[in-house]
């Protein structure tokens, strides 16, 4: 667990939803800095209340109308899954002269149970909107796939390789 902590190459975030304030300070206590929530005002509630040098993960569905309320504490959005929704955050990015930090969710298993761009929206999304620079001055973007990539089941404690993502995210502009 300590290589993991302690390695450039990885985030290790600590799931602190239902948590209370006592149970995270001890996490971070012992040098974690990396938390996610699931919903927008418990994220705030803790922010204000721990440390802040906590880098604090937006990790569930987030509604549009949440996004300026997150923007300032949120060290990453994980979970931004529509156009709208991109396109909110970056109007909101700009309004405060921020850049934030997102991830795409890309839902390539076609799951009607899960949030994400599906698998053929995935093109389109790429080419047309992520090359064209609309984002450049207020996001930056990543990518998380929910779902299975090469028959590989992908949960939240697996680490995904980068360049199988970006190697199959490259087969969908080709």
């Amino acid at each position: 667990m300590e290589n993991i902590l302690n390695n450039d190459n990885y985030i290790c975030v600590a799931v602190s939803k239902t948590k209370p304030v006592e149970e995270i300070n001890k996490i971070y206590n012992l040098g974690h800095r990396d938390f996610g929530e699931n919903k927008v005002q418990e994220l705030i509630k803790k922010q204000k209340e721990l440390p802040k040098d906590i880098n604090w993960h937006m990790i569930g569905h987030l509604q549009t109308n949440k996004v300026k309320r997150i923007l300032p504490v949120s060290y990453l959005i994980h979970s931004v899954d529509s156009i709208k929704l991109l396109n909110v955050i970056d109007k909101e990015s700009k309004k405060i002269n921020s850049i934030s930090n997102i991830l795409i969710q890309l839902n390539i298993s076609g799951e009607t149970s899960k949030y994400g761009f599906l698998y053929e929206e995935a093109d389109t999304l790429i080419t047309r909107d992520f090359l064209n620079d609309d984002y450049i001055d207020s996001t930056k973007i990543e990518v998380l796939s929910i779902g299975e990539i090469q028959s590989k089941s992908i949960d939240c404690g697996d680490i995904v390789d980068k360049d199988l993502l970006l190697t199959h995210l490259e087969i969908l502009v080709e």
